[in-house]
């Protein structure tokens, strides 16, 4: 009996140990892996922040040196007394990349305000119908300069929703601006709305551009991130229009689609619901 228990007593401290060795293996791969993951983690972070930091670089750097080029021919001109014709013309450029550089900036606080949480809407009630028209209205000056057809159809008994006006319409000139952006001359972009009948409407914008590529569909609503498409490629941007319009209507407990494919153009679905949002934000 007693040999009997100092062989049992044995295996127990070498099940012991073997459970406190294989224990501290286990910690110390656990750590391991967390460290490994920490370090791609803040790769991965350090990435984003430097190709931001690239994208931003050139983006401002752009309508930067168009302003202070064109305002220092303006500024070294002024002893040649230039044609009214010519100093009209620089003020024009110099407006231009102003408003383009105040384009960037706000879509650079919008986004950051998404992404903190601190996105506020100021919910009322309504009418989509008349928000879309005012959007086609703003930008047919645009599509006719670039000789694109824009036609709507909105369902006659399309309900009223409720929703922030302001958001709404960014999301809707987002959407149709990049449309037209990405479309060739002669080409044509259709805008419906519809009641979907299971208490959400859908705004449904359809060009006949270029298109997308599907499996790089997810890249557009990325942030910073553009479609690297010869056509694309034709424009500057900093890729954040998608990304905003996205945000926006899930912020609106709704969503935003996109079915495209290379040279089939692009259709995008905004879903709303048409009681408006669950809890509104404050």
């Amino acid at each position: 009996m007693f040999l009997s228990r100092g062989k049992g007593s044995e295996n127990n401290r070498l099940l012991s140990n073997y459970a406190g060795n294989l224990g501290n293996a286990v910690m110390r791969h656990d750590a391991a892996m967390a460290h490994k993951v920490a370090r791609v983690e803040a790769e991965l972070a350090n990435s984003e922040s430097l190709s931001f930091i690239a994208t931003m670089n050139h983006e401002l750097r752009t309508p930067l040196n168009a302003i202070l080029g064109f305002s220092e021919i303006l500024s070294n001109a002024k002893e040649k007394n230039p044609p009214k014709e010519l100093v009209a013309e620089y003020a024009s450029y110099i407006n231009d990349s102003a408003g383009h550089l105040l384009a960037i900036v706000n879509g650079i606080l919008e986004i950051s305000k998404i992404q903190s949480g601190k996105l506020l809407l100021c919910i009322e009630t309504v009418n989509p119908q008349d928000i879309i028209n005012t959007c086609v209205a703003m930008l047919s000056g645009v599509a006719r300069d670039a000789k694109i057809s824009v036609e709507t159809n909105i369902d006659e008994n399309l309900p009223q929703i409720r929703a922030d006006p302001v958001k709404l319409r960014q999301i809707i000139l987002n959407i149709l601006g990049n449309a037209i952006k990405f479309t060739p001359e002669e080409g044509h972009i259709s805008v419906l709305c519809i009641n979907s009948g299971d208490d959400h409407i859908k705004i449904v914008i359809t060009d006949s551009g270029e298109g997308i590529p599907a499996d790089l569909i997810h890249v557009a609503l990325e942030p910073f991130r553009q479609i690297e498409t010869g056509f694309n490629r034709k424009f500057n941007g900093t890729g954040l229009g998608l990304p905003i319009a996205k945000a926006l209507c899930e912020a609106h407990d709704g969503s935003l689609e996109i079915e495209s494919a290379l040279d089939r153009g692009t259709e995008v679905t905004i879903t709303l619901p048409n009681k408006g949002v669950k809890e509104p934000v404050q």
